[in-house]
């Protein structure tokens, strides 16, 4: 895991589409430009703050590779705003690990006991 120049722990076997060093940086870039909509007019809230933060939180959503990865992308970005703290985010991180492999534990034995079954 490496630390970002904001802050929280990156998982540095995350696979992106690309390059890892390009991910990081939409990353502290998503979250610069997120922090700068918080100044905002409250009246925007819904309209231009609503569409910079969706237009720019999937450019290093996209860059990752699976729901998995995109989702902890954008946790990473929550934590780098103070939505989240750090051990919450790293225990939670751990948790979808463990989830993720039980999951891919249990669909190789559905395939695999599906693979016994006669042909009809």
């Amino acid at each position: 895991m490496n630390k970002t120049a904001t802050g929280p722990l990156i998982n540095s076997s995350m696979k992106t589409q690309h390059d890892p060093d390009l991910w990081k940086k939409a990353i502290d870039m998503e979250t610069m430009l997120c922090k700068m909509t918080m100044d905002f007019p409250q009246t925007e809230i819904y309209g231009l703050t609503d569409q910079i933060r969706r237009s720019f939180i999937s450019i290093p959503s996209n860059l990752a590779e699976g729901a998995a990865a995109a989702l902890q992308t954008q946790w990473i970005i929550y934590t780098h705003l103070g939505f989240f703290d750090r051990m919450k985010f790293e225990h939670v991180d751990q948790m979808q690990v463990e989830h993720r492999k039980m999951l891919s534990g249990l669909s190789r034995s559905i395939v695999k006991r599906s693979s016994r079954l006669p042909n009809h």
